[in-house]
Order: C-alpha cells, then structure tokens, then sequence
C-alpha cells in the first residue's frame, strides 16, 4: 500500500464526511435552481435530481457514522431496523435518478404525461427487482448479517444505480439540444459535462463497489480501486458530484 493509499484508508472517516457533503451541496443546489421558473423542460425534473443528491448525501453521513461506531451499540431488532431504513435510503437515491432521467427523456419527445407515469414504473420495478434480489440472496446464500448488508447494498448500486444514472446522463444530453437550439452553447457544454459526470459516477463509482460474497463485487470493488488509483472510490464519486 502506497503512503497516499495508507493516509486515505485512516482518514476514510473524512473522506465520507466530504462525500457526503458533495451530494448533499449537490442536491441542494439543483433544489434551489429548480424553484426558479423555467420555459426550459429541465426546471420540471430537476427536484428529482435534487432529491437524489440529498438523499444520498445522507445515506453517505449515516455510513460515516456506522464507520466511527456510534450505532455499534444497537441491539439486534434495533440493527435490523436501521440497515433496512438504510438501504432503503440508498435504494430510494438512485430511485430518484431513474424518475429525473426517464421525464428529461419522455419530455424531449413532447410526451411529458406519459414521461411522468413510465418514470414511476420504472423506478418501482427496478425497486421491486431489486427487493426480490435481496430476498433470494438470503434464501440461496444465508449470508452472516454483516455480509448480507454490504450484498444487498451492492445489489441496489447493480440494479437502480448504474442505469438511474445512465438515463439520467442520456436525458440530459438530449436536453441540452435545447439550448443549442436557442443559441446558448456555453450552457449546453455544462449540460455535456454533467451527463459525463454522471456516466462515470455510474460505470465507474457504482461498479467499483464494497467487497462482498457476489460476484463481481468479490473480485472488482473499492479494494481493487484503492490499489489500482491509490485514492478511495468514495472520492472519486464526490469528485464527480461536484462536476455536476
């Protein structure tokens, strides 16, 4: 392990302080921005992504928390409850990416209606899918609690995650042809750098996740990240925050 690795592993603590403080500014950036009134279509999805930026920003502190021991104390029922409000949380994050990419979609094509309905199918299927993946990891695998906490918290970045943020990236790219359209290129290159934040956020932070018992998370996950770029994956998924 390389000193830069080895400083970043014993200050892991602040390293998820300022991950969470990344989405959260995020999130509430993009909230205030969206209370603004807008002829553009992206005013009217932006609290989605506002919603992820703080939601998720708190499912990181929480993580913070549990790393510095403060819930260490919890008595089993107690534990059971506040993994599940958790995952929860981070299921619910990526649930709004999926809502905010799937309307910027259906919006470009002047479907805005049904935008709104296929966007809340969507992240409830992909929730649901993602629910009964967690109950057949514990049935096939029976998993000792801890490793099946860190499974069903790889499964939600797999299942909503990756594609919440791909189509969130896909329906900003074909927003900023508006601005192209309205002769405002410098605002349609910030568009572009955000869509490619978010690519990267999803096929490179939630790829890169906590090692666990499923494959591919056993062989490709934050370890190998840590060794391969000498910085932990966590950073690299605030960086990409504050890109967008």
């Amino acid at each position: 392990m390389t000193e830069l690795s080895a400083f970043f592993s014993e200050h892991i603590d602040l390293v998820y302080f300022f991950y969470g403080l990344a989405f959260f500014s995020m999130g509430l950036a993009v909230w205030l921005e969206s209370r603004r009134a807008s002829e553009f279509r992206l005013a009217g999805a932006m609290i989605f992504l506002a919603a992820f930026g703080l939601i998720h920003g708190m499912h990181e502190w929480f993580d913070m928390f549990i790393r510095m021991g403060k819930f260490d104390d919890l008595s089993p029922q107690g534990a059971f409850l506040f993994n599940g409000m958790r995952l929860g949380e981070l299921a619910l994050s990526f649930a709004m990416l999926v809502i905010f990419g799937i309307r910027l979609i259906f919006s470009d094509r002047n479907n805005e209606e049904r935008g709104k309905t296929l966007s809340l199918l969507a992240a409830a299927a992909l929730g649901g899918f993602w629910l009964v993946s967690v109950v057949l990891t514990r049935w096939i695998y029976n998993p000792d609690p801890a490793a099946f906490v860190n499974g069903a918290d790889v499964l939600a970045r797999y299942i909503i995650g990756i594609p919440g943020a791909l189509l969130a990236a896909w329906g900003i790219v074909l927003e900023q042809r508006a601005f192209q359209a309205r002769a405002m290129p410098d605002f349609g290159k910030a568009l572009l750098w955000g869509a490619a934040a978010l690519v990267m956020y999803g096929l490179i932070g939630q790829i890169f996740v906590t090692p666990s018992f499923l494959f591919p998370a056993n062989i490709v996950n934050s370890d190998l990240f840590l060794q391969w770029f000498g910085f932990p994956v966590q950073l690299f998924r605030a960086t990409m925050a504050a890109v967008m």
